[in-house]
């Protein structure tokens, strides 16, 4: 079945009251369909909030409509204009039991009609009951919102509420919600119910690393002990806030936790290394002895060498080029920045090998780096990597040459144009456009050879294209031309 516009909507509303039944229930479900149609909270006020609802309309929905078409009526009435309309809705949904409904009561909680707002906290209590425990916890994110309205103090029943979640529902039956509402019950939990070390665990115990990183902001109200044990515990957690958070509270607790901070010295996170040695100056250890060591006997080898190139020295770049073309982005990227820090030309050739690596940051620094240390011979290799290159290279030898910018990548960025690949020619055409109003503001023009490169493959393009090309292509190689002429 097809439906109109949302204009059509209040002619599809007086058909709900139509005498006959099959008008009525094809008006029904075009109307809800509309209702379902109007995604965001916003659009569905915008066309549903004005219709002429009344409390006699109403009755007869009751008496007219099957339950499953009842209900949601109820519920578009509920966001009615008329004040008498509102208060009727709520109560019927108050009679109604159901998860949907409780979401359309809280929104009238902060109805700006009194016995609206009176209606909303009467049938709200009528939730309150254990069986509902988790149809409440599911509206947490609503349920906070009520406390953001100014018109109304909702502060009391909005404790009522929340005492009732966090007395009814467990830790258990949280597990089973996605992150988000998780996160928000353990806000309200730790902050109002005294935790003790079990449950805490319990707590710690939790995938999001938000709600690990609760705990540990907590912890202070526990003995000492059980802080230090909460402490070692995180210091091995996999993820880096964590991880960083409980460096820091591991101060407290030194030397008795410096066994759990020396393996963060091989972390995956320059943060949690440097932190890491931070906390283990003191007792004079040599940080490039040990990662040399552990590079040489093959332990945890990739936080080694990230290890030393945070701290290495010049000495150090045979491990850095050896390296450099590991497959762990990590591990590469910083070998990549070990070597321009030490010996630039060394870098550039580096650079130009890792325009294809699988990993994009390691391409990103490659790119830097060459874009920063443009010769001829830089830009010879570039082009070479583009001619030779798979996709991944021909992009990032383009995004060189775009970054580089000037006259003397314009030839370049114009071949590109002249590819086999689609996506890259798409590409070429995107990065010269913006070339384009770059060359517009150079004070300077291109000596005569990259001047000629550019006409030539202006020429070429031209020939290839001429009947091909849209009509902002060829303007914009009719302004190209009139730069280089």
């Amino acid at each position: 079945m097809e439906f109109g516009s949302f204009d059509e909507l209040p002619i599809i509303f007086k058909c709900l009251r139509d005498d006959h039944p099959v008008i009525r229930n094809k008006a029904s479900e075009a109307f809800l369909f509309f209702w379902e149609k109007a995604e965001s909270p916003n659009l569905k006020e915008i066309w549903f909030r004005g219709l002429p609802f009344d409390n006699e309309l109403l009755d007869y929905f009751r008496i007219d409509f099957d339950h499953d078409t009842y209900l949601p009526l109820i519920r578009i009435a509920s966001l009615n204009r008329n004040g008498f309309v509102r208060e009727k809705s709520v109560n019927e949904l108050g009679r109604l039991h159901s998860q949907e409904n409780l979401k359309f009561i809280l929104l009238r909680l902060g109805d700006w009609v009194a016995q609206v707002r009176f209606a909303a906290i009467t049938t709200i209590r009528t939730y309150l009951v254990p069986e509902y425990g988790n149809w409440l916890l599911g509206a947490l994110p609503l349920i906070d919102q009520q406390l953001e309205i100014q018109r109304v103090d909702l502060s009391e029943i909005y404790e009522e509420i929340l005492q009732f979640i966090l007395k009814h529902v467990s830790i258990e039956d949280v597990i089973a919600f996605d992150d988000a509402k998780r996160l928000r019950y353990y806000r309200h939990f730790i902050k109002r119910c005294n935790i003790d070390e079990s449950v805490a665990i319990q707590i710690f115990a939790d995938s999001n690393f938000l709600i690990r990183l609760l705990v540990l902001n907590q912890s202070s109200v526990l003995s000492r002990q059980f802080q230090q044990s909460i402490v070692r515990l995180a210091l091995k957690d996999r993820a880096t806030l964590v991880k960083m958070k409980a460096l820091n509270a591991a101060r407290q607790f030194l030397p008795d936790v410096l066994d759990e901070v020396k393996p963060l010295l091989l972390d995956k996170a320059y943060s949690v290394r440097d932190l890491s040695r931070a906390f283990l100056k003191p007792t004079g250890m040599d940080f490039i002895a040990f990662y040399r060591s552990n590079v040489e006997t093959g332990i945890s080898v990739s936080g080694s060498v990230m290890g030393l190139c945070d701290v290495g020295g010049k000495e150090n770049l045979d491990i850095f080029q050896k390296h450099a073309y590991s497959m762990q982005g990590r591990v590469s990227s910083s070998c990549l920045l070990a070597l321009e820090k030490f010996d630039r030309q060394l870098a550039v050739q580096f650079s130009l090998e890792m325009l294809g690596h699988k990993s994009g940051v390691v391409r990103r620094n490659a790119i830097r780096i060459l874009a920063t240390q443009v010769t001829r011979e830089t830009l010879e290799g570039i082009r070479e990597r583009f001619r030779l290159g798979d996709f991944r290279t021909k992009v990032a030898s383009m995004t060189t040459f775009k970054r580089i910018s000037g006259w003397s990548v314009l030839p370049d960025l114009i071949d590109s144009i002249l590819d086999e690949n689609t996506e890259v020619r798409k590409f070429g055409w995107q990065l010269l456009a913006k070339l384009r109003i770059e060359l517009v503001r150079l004070f300077v023009s291109g000596n005569k050879e990259d001047l000629e490169r550019a006409r030539q493959a202006l020429h070429n393009v031209s020939a290839r294209y001429k009947n091909e090309m849209s009509d902002w292509q060829v303007s914009l190689l009719q302004n190209i031309a009139f730069f280089i002429r």
